[in-house]
């Protein structure tokens, strides 16, 4: 056990086919981790890495869900808290997973050239869940592990966006969940250096407004922007059939996306 977080839960994710140890208080893993695994392209070979992984939930569910599918890849996630990636290292000793994804200890805004064991324009798919409150906006959470990973400023994302270009491959994938009401933001961000944009709301009811977004982009590409029909997640004050099946079963995203013609 991390002796950063020395109380912890112990969380099921996939229905229980994925558990994880998490600060009980502070920074936890939720849906949005699921969602945002879910989304991200299956590719047979494809090296993948996480911005801001936390415990290694979402790096744990593609994970699964890659292996699932016996499709051989490569996952590396990064964060910024030693005592997330202590925990995320221990979740993935517990879930048997493998190949194991790497976990770094990493400050996504530093300067990438001191970034260790990091090549540039080494990975196919680039994959996080940024912090999404503003500093300049938002009250920060008193919890100091919680305000790191909710609480940012414009400059940070436009940081967190260009490390991520020069981490992906030409043409590479990057997939992200964020605010609805911040997509203004991002889509400044993702600017000139991503394209083929597309974009799918997520929605408690079709009649509510999308709370979230799932983002998908790729380096240097251009082509039409892609808004897709929402995802809802709840009928009938239940998930919805398409949510349980990702939630609970290890569901996809990816035909959602393939509809964009990339």
């Amino acid at each position: 056990m991390s002796t950063e977080f020395r109380q912890t839960t112990c969380d099921k994710f996939l229905g229980g086919q994925i558990q994880a140890y998490q600060p009980e208080k502070g920074f936890r893993s939720g849906s949005d981790a699921v969602l945002l695994a879910a989304a991200v392209q299956m590719q047979t070979g494809a090296t993948y890495l996480e911005f801001g992984c936390g415990v290694g939930v979402a790096s744990l569910c593609l994970a699964h869900r890659l292996l699932k599918e016996g499709i051989h890849h490569s996952i590396t996630a990064l964060d910024i808290q030693p005592g997330l990636i202590d925990l995320a290292r221990q979740n993935t000793d517990m879930n048997k997973i493998k190949p194991k994804p790497d976990f770094f200890v990493q400050d996504i805004t530093a300067k990438f050239s001191d970034w260790a064991n990091m090549p540039p324009a080494g990975f196919h798919h680039v994959f996080a869940n940024p912090p999404y409150f503003e500093t300049d906006k938002s009250f920060a959470p008193p919890d100091e592990s919680k305000a790191q990973a909710h609480v940012s400023d414009t400059a940070d994302l436009a940081i967190w966006i260009k490390r991520a270009a020069a981490c992906l491959t030409g043409g590479g994938q990057l997939t992200l969940i964020y605010r609805a009401d911040a997509l203004d933001r991002l889509l400044s961000a993702l600017s000139p250096q991503f394209g083929n944009i597309a974009i799918l709301p997520i929605t408690a009811a079709p009649d509510k407004p999308a709370s979230r977004v799932i983002v998908s982009a790729r380096r240097d590409a251009k082509g039409k922007l892609h808004l897709l029909p929402p995802l809802v997640t709840h009928k009938d004050n239940v998930y919805t059939d398409e949510l349980e099946q990702i939630l609970r079963g290890g569901g996809s995203l990816q035909k959602r996306f393939e509809v964009s013609s990339f």
